[in-house]
This record gives C-alpha cells, structure tokens and sequence, in this order.
C-alpha cells in the first residue's frame, strides 16, 4: 500500500473507509483539518482517496467548507462513509460518494433529536433512547431514513430495559440491541422475550465496528483452506 504524504501543516486526519460497488474497488477517505483561527475549531484542508485497485491516492475538492465535530467517521451505509460536521455554522451530516467521490449533505441535524447514527438494513438509521437516569437507559427507538423522501420511520422500540445500562452502541439486524454496563461490561439484549446475554468486558477505551461477510479477495490476503467438520 502506497502511503500519503506527509502533511506539514495538517493538525489533524480523520479516516473514512468505503466500498465502490461499481467498480468494485475498496477506498479510504483521508480528510486533512487545518486549525481555524477565526473559531478556534479544525477546517477541512485537502481529501484525499486511495483506491485498493490502482494503489493510489487521489487528491479531490471537497465541493464546499465544512469543520470537524469528530474525528472518526460515524457511520458507513452502502459503502459509503459519513460524518457529522458544522457548514455555516450549523450541525450537518454529510456523506462521501465513494463511486462519484463527491461530498453532499445528507442532513440538518439542528432539526431532530438524535442520539447515534446506524446502518440499518442497508440505510442510514439513527437510535434515540430515553434514560432514566446517567446509568440506565430505559427505552431503545431505531429510526430509519428515507434520503429520497426526506422522511424518518421507525423501525422497531426496544425496552423497558430492566438492567443498568449507560451506552447504546449498536442496533443488530435482529432487532437486538448492544449496549455497556456501566462496569464496562458489554451486553446485548433482546426485547422479545427480554433476556440479557453478557459478552465480555472493556476498557475505558474501546472501539465498535461493524463487520459485514464478503468474498472479495486483496491482494496480499492470505488463502484460508476450509476443514471439514468431524460428526
């Protein structure tokens, strides 16, 4: 893999990582934030994109002036990566266009009462839980999307949750939920019938991604041979 160069102005680099479905080719988004000095937040610089195929990064417009809110992308739906950053001084998410690699708006998020972005059956979806108090949340509700329409549905309500728990961090496939105790233990737990299964602990610093089972081969993976199962 062909590295970046280095930025010497660059204060920060926030990643992205997304899936060209046609052209059947695996990109990461490279975003370069510069200080802004007029309100003391981080600017975008420049965007670069490296192709898995051609083994090369390409130096794209971002199309229009954002700021960075976080660093790391917040979501990924349909290959595409997206993050929450501030235009004209407002909340926004936007979302990169990894086949046309064009930056476009998806939301105004100063509209809507949101608590955490989420691929949901392959569209954007958000979760709003209803605490109880700092430890507890009490009720789980999946929203999904409609970028065409413009309009939210929900999805499915998860709850009363009768264990502590303190973070919502994804909403399964299933209709389960993953959440963390506040002991840093992470659970999942399932509304019909309500059961809780515990899975292990973490620390102060932890990370959740989403993995989803493909075919497609890199070059530089290694072959795995299949076993057959004893009876």
């Amino acid at each position: 893999m062909v590295l970046p160069l280095k930025d010497a102005e660059s204060d920060d680099v926030s990643l992205g990582f997304g899936y060209d479905a046609e052209g059947d080719d695996f990109k990461v988004v490279r975003i370069v934030w510069l200080k802004n000095k007029r309100n003391l937040g981080m600017c975008v610089g420049c965007v670069e994109v490296y192709s898995v195929n051609s083994d090369s990064w390409t130096t794209i417009d971002p199309g229009f002036e954002f700021s960075g809110l976080w660093n790391d992308s917040n979501v990924i739906v349909n290959g595409n990566p997206y993050w929450i950053v501030k235009v004209d001084g407002n909340n926004v998410l936007i979302c990169f266009d990894v086949s046309k690699l064009v930056f476009k708006i998806v939301l105004d998020l100063s509209t809507i009462d949101y608590n955490k972005f989420v691929e949901l059956n392959g569209s954007l979806g958000v979760l709003v839980f209803t605490r109880r108090n700092k430890e507890r949340i009490a009720y789980v509700d999946a929203w999904v999307f409609d970028e065409g329409e413009q309009i939210w549905t929900k999805s499915c309500s998860v709850g009363p949750i009768e264990v502590k728990m303190d973070m919502v961090l994804r909403c399964l496939k299933d209709g389960r939920v993953l959440g963390k105790r506040p002991n840093g233990q992470l659970i999942v737990f399932n509304s019909e019938p309500k059961c809780v299964k515990s899975i292990f602990n973490v620390g102060r610093n932890f990370e959740i991604y989403d993995y989803t089972a493909s075919m497609a081969y890199i070059e530089g993976m290694e072959k795995v041979t299949l076993r057959k199962r004893r009876h």
